[in-house]
């Protein structure tokens, strides 16, 4: 309703079944390592804000429903374990460094993780609101230096703010999420919150997929060398 570059999703009968249409969006996937320009960031940073801003109740995955946005989970921390089911989602579940893939892929770490676990956790507080939280590449489209399309809200749920911008730091780096998080709201701190955050993105990350630990170690590397405490 805001105008914003998203599908909007019409049901069509077709051959007597109801189907969920949506149009085509038009762009290229962003590319690595780009920077973006002042109107890219602005038009994400407007859709974030108008996307965490959605009436909606609960935590959690979203239900399927249309009537209104209600999460599935009972708090916020149950809310981030079942958004992120498919492997351990350290320090937010029951999951042990000790234990974790990391262990083995890159034990070296784990010294500098281990003090990082309070405040991960304190970084998942308020505000919160209704979050895509799977902005890879490929869910971004442009032409130039205009946001063409935000892809795929399947794995929206409700939670803190801050874990778009732990999204936006793991893929896109430190930079481009500062410029989208003072385009946001220059007041908050959602861009250092979405670094540390992060952290605990790439943590899963490796735990889902250990067989590319090689590769997804080197990128955590990368990101706990921007934060304070790892200097």
């Amino acid at each position: 309703d805001a105008g914003h570059p998203v599908c909007t999703w019409q049901l069509v009968p077709v051959d007597d079944v109801e189907c969920s249409i949506g149009p085509r969006l038009h762009g290229t996937p962003i590319e690595d390592a780009w920077t973006w320009p002042r109107h890219f960031v602005e038009r994400v940073a407007a859709l974030l804000r108008d996307l965490h801003q959605l009436p909606a109740t609960g935590w959690g995955p979203l239900e399927n429903r249309t009537d209104r946005l209600h999460g599935t989970s009972t708090a916020p921390t149950a809310g981030i374990v079942e958004r992120w089911f498919h492997a351990p989602i350290w320090p937010f579940d029951e999951s042990e460094l000790d234990t974790h893939p990391l262990a083995t892929i890159a034990p070296d770490l784990l010294p500098t993780l281990a003090p990082l676990e309070r405040e991960i956790v304190a970084a998942a507080i308020e505000p919160f609101g209704v979050l895509h939280s799977d902005l890879h590449r490929q869910h971004l489209l442009h032409t130039g230096d205009k946001l063409t399309g935000m892809l795929d809200f399947g794995d929206a749920f409700i939670g803190s703010t801050a874990w778009d911008f732990a999204l936006l730091h793991w893929y896109y780096g430190p930079q481009n999420t500062q410029a989208v998080a003072h385009a946001y709201d220059p007041d908050r701190d959602l861009a250092a919150r979405g670094a540390i955050l992060g952290v605990a993105v790439g943590c899963y990350k490796i735990a889902k997929t250990p067989s590319n630990g090689t590769t997804l170690q080197s990128q955590l590397r990368s990101l706990l060398d921007t934060l304070p405490a790892a200097r």
